[in-house]
Parts: C-alpha cells; sequence; structure tokens
C-alpha cells in the first residue's frame, strides 16, 4: 500500500532517544565494536527514514525506487556510505522488464495496477491515477544486493506498493535468515491488483521468527468523491483538512517487526547481531525489548565492555523514563 499519509511525513517515526544514549553515543558504540548496520529501503521515495537517524552516520544505506520524483537529493548524505539504485526491486516471478505505473501521487506507484474497483469507495482514489505506464528493468533484491557486493541485510524496509512479500521473496535464503529488522507496508485491502495484504505478509514473518514491535494505521475517509460532490458541489481531497469531517477507517499498516529473543539465541549467535538488535530496539524505543537483548548479551557473551555498555545504559535510561521510580540492579 501507499506511503499516503494525513501527516504526508515519512512512516514510523522513532520517540526521542534519552539523553543517556544518545545518536553520538550510538554511532561512537557501533564504531567500537566494528559494527556496521546495512539498512535497505525498497522504495526509498521521500526523505531519510526517522527510525535510521540516531545510527545512520555508521551505516551503510541502499535504496531502490524507480520513480526519483521524490527522492530526497540529499537522501545518501545522512550515511557513512550509500547506493541508490534506479530500478524496481521485484520478487523472481517478474524478471526482465515490467510495466510500471506512474501515478499522480509518487509514493502511488506501482508494479501492480491500481483496483479501481476497491479504490472508487475511497476519497484518496484520485491519488492513484496512473498518469503514464512506462517500462522499467526488473532485479531481485538478491541479485541488487549482489550488484553492489553486500552480503548481508539487517534492517529491512520494503514499501512496494502491493508488492512487499515478493520483494522480500527475492532475497536469498542466507541474507534472509540475518535480517534483524523487516518494515512492510501492506494494504489491509486490494488497492492494487493483485495485492499481497497485511494478514499475508504478518503469517510469513511470524513464522520466521519475528514479532510485531509497532503498527500504526493509515487512515483515510471511507466515501466516494463522487457522493461528496454531489451532495456539497466541491471537490473534496483526501489531503484537504476537510476530510476528516467525513470520518477514517484504517487502509494500510505501516508495521515493524524484529527478531525474537528464541531467535537470536538459536540462529543468529553472535555478538554483531545482538549489537545491531540492541542498537534498533533503542533507536525505536523499545526499552523493555532492549533490556532483554541485553540481558541475554551478557548471559552468551560474558559482562565485558560492550555487554556491560548495553546492560547499564538501558537500564539507566529506563530508570530516568520512569522518574526514578525503577530500582537498579546489577
Amino acid at each position: 500500500m501507499s506511503a499516503v499519509g494525513n501527516d504526508s511525513g515519512r512512516k514510523l517515526s522513532c520517540p526521542m532517544i534519552d539523553a543517556s544514549v544518545e545518536s553520538t553515543t550510538l554511532c561512537q558504540f557501533l564504531e567500537r565494536v566494528k559494527a556496521v548496520p546495512v539498512l535497505v529501503d525498497v522504495g526509498a521515495s521521500g526523505a531519510v527514514h526517522e527510525a535510521w537517524l540516531p545510527f545512520a552516520k555508521q551505516s551503510v544505506f541502499v535504496g531502490f525506487d524507480p520513480d526519483n520524483r521524490d527522492i530526497a537529493p540529499d537522501l545518501g548524505a545522512h550515511f557513512r556510505e550509500h547506493h541508490i539504485v534506479d530500478k524496481i526491486v521485484a520478487g523472481p516471478e517478474n524478471a526482465g522488464t515490467v510495466d510500471f505505473h506512474l501515478t499522480a501521487f509518487p509514493h502511488c506507484s506501482s508494479m501492480l495496477r491500481p483496483n479501481d474497483a476497491v479504490l472508487q469507495s475511497y476519497l484518496f482514489a484520485d491519488l492513484f491515477k496512473v498518469e503514464r505506464t512506462v517500462q522499467i528493468e526488473t532485479v531481485t533484491l538478491a541479485q541488487a544486493m549482489d550488484q553492489v557486493s553486500i552480503s548481508i541485510i539487517d534492517w529491512l524496509k520494503i514499501d512496494a506498493q502491493g508488492c512487499d512479500l515478493s520483494v522480500l521473496n527475492g532475497l536469498d535464503d542466507a541474507r534472509r535468515r540475518q535480517v534483524l529488522c523487516i518494515e512492510i507496508e501492506p494494504g489491509f485491502l486490494q488497492f492494487y491488483e493483485g495485492e499481497q495484504t497485511f494478514p499475508d505478509l504478518h503469517a510469513v514473518l511470524i513464522k520466521e521468527g519475528f514479532w510485531l514491535a509497532h503498527l500504526k494505521c493509515q487512515q483515510f475517509p471511507r466515501v466516494r468523491a463522487d457522493t461528496v460532490e454531489r451532495a456539497f458541489g466541491i471537490r473534496v481531497k483526501a489531503t484537504d483538512p476537510a476530510a476528516k469531517v467525513f470520518g477514517v477507517s484504517p487502509t494500510a499498516g505501516e508495521a515493524r517487526y524484529f527478531r525474537t529473543l528464541e531467535h537470536l539465541r538459536t540462529s543468529m549467535p553472535s555478538l554483531r547481531a545482538y549489537v545491531l538488535a540492541w542498537v534498533f530496539a533503542v533507536s525505536a524505543g523499545q526499552w523493555g525489548f532492549a533490556l532483554d537483548v541485553a540481558v541475554d548479551a551478557r548471559t552468551l557473551f560474558g559482562d565485558n565492555l560492550e555487554t556491560g555498555f548495553m546492560y547499564q545504559s538501558t537500564v539507566t535510561t529506563i530508570a530516568s523514563l520512569a522518574g526514578g521510580g525503577t530500582q537498579r540492579r546489577e
């Protein structure tokens, strides 16, 4: 589903990080342990993903988007290293060249045609109007990562306009097993013809050892634009402030998943994986999960500088957020 939002900002914003674990501190910590996160954005239109900003300077970024009308010109400047690829990332079933439908709102452009039968019931249907269709070369995610010579993905963000699961299926098993965080943005209905919806992706990710850490629902008025025009004599757009008077309903889920502790222990028992799982949890404000990761890291790798920092800074932050009401324990 498209990244259309009533606030038009980038998705899944992260909470303010407590002073005890500042962005500079996170980057310094990653540098000290020689861990460089690899962040991949399939559908990179818009500004840099806010949740990545706390550790971006120590990260490698790979962004994909064939529609460059809304890619921030300074997108790569936030990162230690970056690669911007103007190709469609698709599943193995769409190898070669495919039609890509450029819509009125760039974030809605897709390999799939908009599903007018569903869209006509919503006020945002005009955003999906196809302005032109172009032929674009596709590449699977595995092929794309091979081309930039990167063997791992740590945080994978997919906004492929109805094709999120296909994109994920284009990633080889070796890389797929190592992903620590996945973000998806599927619709709850098939707003595109053949769209893979939220229940489809959620079931796959839970089965693969992820847990749902965050879910924000995009919400829009379910009312036909023609009905509004007939009743009031005006053409109201979904982005107009007046649209809110019609009420809203969920249309898509902006979802973030982390690997479970059980998966980390059994399938990813490396200090690097635990360090990045902790950094990602901190950047997302998931302090409880960050504490669990830190405790398990101390159990597996001993109480050293790295695991000690993870544990003590998490405990300090939680105590601070609780107003001093949480007892610190070693």
